[in-house]
């Protein structure tokens, strides 16, 4: 005789749903609304005179006022990169719609007191027609724009420059050598130099000139090519078009390695509304003249603060391990 199979009840395929969805929802929301932060370490040679240790914030395609995460929440993880300068490649507001200028100047105001900040163009902020007014009440409030532009940052006491891309209408200027209209000093052209520049896709193009080739460029626009799938990566990016190239990350030029560029996932919203294995980020960078002298160096201060709290050191739980294996195989040979 065969035994009768019960199906289900409701109740538990309602639960099973129910548990189902609000996973989703919650990985929907962490991926869209919530804010990380991203540590990179580059490395170059130049950065040994002076440079070691200093540390950039990058906040790219934050798509004002669409960036579904709180602009205090921006500013908190800022402050907790602890930066000596901040940067904002592009994009700041979104290409339509209008917002608060007296919010973006609230948040603007909290980041000038944290450190210079730095910013340019992207293809929103050219192509509103609030784009030149955001620039005005962002200026007012203490943001350096370099629309096409050179400055010396002193960090104490070791010059670096910093350069700006003016975005454009058009993609044209990204061909041949978008640094053209830049104009550096006698001084500029020997400091290490830092771009930012909006469009990663052009990464080559920006060391035309070997004369202000810089050492890192900072950009974004691509928004972390919107969905990212297993296996695949990103799916989409504009001016690149489908699996772009340079979506998140670090990139080194080809011909010269200790040239790199970090591409931003950004902030705001993308043009798909949805990030999938996407997070929003807040990017810190720091320069070093070697990442393994630093690790040891991270390494050692982890240890000492471990040992200022009582704690034990692996090396340690290591040592004494092998200690009790010694005295348990004496303690066996006298037996």
């Amino acid at each position: 005789m065969s035994k009768a199979t019960h199906s289900p009840s409701f109740l538990s395929q309602f639960a099973r749903l129910t548990t189902m969805a609000m996973a989703v929802g919650g990985y929907y929301y962490y991926q869209n609304y919530t804010l990380g932060t991203t540590d990179y370490w580059v490395e170059s040679p130049k950065y040994a005179q002076g440079l070691e240790g200093m540390t950039i914030v990058q906040l790219a395609d934050l798509n004002y006022p669409n960036q579904q995460v709180a602009l205090d929440k921006i500013v908190e993880a800022t402050k907790a990169a602890n930066p000596d300068v901040i940067v904002l490649t592009g994009n700041t507001i979104a290409r339509e719609g209008i917002f608060d200028h007296h919010e973006l100047v609230h948040m603007i105001n909290q980041l000038v007191t944290v450190a210079p900040t730095f910013a340019v163009y992207g293809t929103n902020d050219i192509n509103s027609p609030l784009g030149r007014r955001a620039e005005q009440v962002m200026s007012e409030a203490g943001v350096h724009f370099l629309n096409d532009d050179a400055v010396t940052y002193d960090f104490h006491g070791t010059p670096i420059t910093i350069m700006g891309l003016m975005e454009k209408h058009g993609d044209q200027f990204l061909q041949r050598d978008p640094l053209q209209m830049i104009t550096l000093t006698a001084e500029q052209k020997e400091q290490p130099k830092i771009l930012l520049a909006h469009h990663p896709e052009a990464f080559r193009a920006y060391h035309a000139d070997p004369i202000k080739s810089p050492d890192l460029v900072l950009a974004g626009h691509a928004m972390g090519g919107q969905i990212r799938l297993p296996f695949i990566g990103a799916v989409y990016a504009d001016h690149q078009g489908y699996q772009p190239a340079y979506t998140d990350g670090v990139f080194g030029l080809p011909s010269d390695s200790a040239r790199t560029m970090i591409v931003s996932r950004g902030i705001g919203r993308p043009e798909s509304r949805v990030r999938i294995n996407n997070r929003p980020e807040v990017v810190a960078v720091h320069l070093t003249s070697s990442v393994a002298a630093t690790s040891d160096a991270m390494a050692a201060a982890i240890d000492e603060e471990t040992v200022a709290h009582g704690g034990i050191l692996i090396e340690e739980l290591d040592q004494k391990r092998k200690e009790r294996r010694m005295a348990r195989a004496m303690n066996q040979a006298n037996d």
